[in-house]
């Protein structure tokens, strides 16, 4: 976390947080028994794909009410000092949740993770903190515009498979595209601002190792 629990935090928080995790595995085990039920009663008789999925559409604004309960029981334990890092913490636990659904190369790596993972000087750190900052506030921005176009067209999706329109599907796929590719591009700039904020030779490391994660293949020039 981004804040350090005080003692008497500690039992709450790690309450709240079992109380989540095992609401959550109860959901998803739920809805997969659901689908899995479903296709036992359909076995043999027409298969809609609208009913298969329906348990999927249920499960969403469940996910969501568990995790809004799940932040807001957090929130509610902070004191006034750590209610001001509660930005930048939201930030850094939807980066850390938003990268993971992440298709393209170089759309899913955390750079700030690969600056404190390379251990650096305090130095370093200070002449490279303002580019680090510009990335976490632009990331998150096109993270939350991605992911909420992602939610607003998941139920079209389940007429496209229902109806076998292919062109809107497509269509649907690009829009979600666009906004990936967006998310790459910040990635993208934000290499070689951060590289070029760290003095000789960590900018080059940072650069290396940033490329590396996110990319398998090495990218032409």
């Amino acid at each position: 976390m981004l804040f350090r629990s005080e003692d008497w935090q500690r039992p709450i928080v790690e309450s709240l947080l079992e109380d989540y995790n095992s609401s959550f595995k109860t959901g998803c085990d739920g809805m997969r028994e659901k689908m899995t039920d479903l296709a036992k009663q359909q076995k043999g008789a027409p298969q809609t794909m609208k009913g298969l999925l329906a348990p999927i559409s249920e499960w969403q604004p469940e996910k969501k009410r568990l995790f809004d309960e799940f932040m807001a029981g957090l929130k509610g334990q902070l004191s006034d000092m750590q209610r001001e890092r509660w930005p930048k913490f939201e930030r850094t636990l939807r980066r850390e949740r938003s990268l993971a659904d992440s298709d393209l190369s170089g759309e899913g790596v955390d750079l700030i993770a690969i600056a404190r993972q390379m251990q650096l000087s305090n130095d370093v750190m200070a002449a490279a903190q303002g580019a680090l900052d510009e990335y976490e506030t632009r990331l998150d921005q096109a993270l939350v515009k991605r992911d909420q176009l992602v939610d607003s067209l998941m139920p079209q999706f389940t007429h496209v498979m229902e109806d076998m329109d292919m062109d809107k599907g497509v269509s649907l796929q690009m829009q979600i595209m666009r906004e990936r590719v967006a998310v790459r591009e910040v990635q993208d700039d934000s290499i070689e601002k951060i590289a070029a904020a760290m003095p000789a030779p960590a900018g080059a490391d940072f650069r290396q190792r940033a490329l590396s994660a996110g990319y398998k293949e090495p990218r032409s020039e």
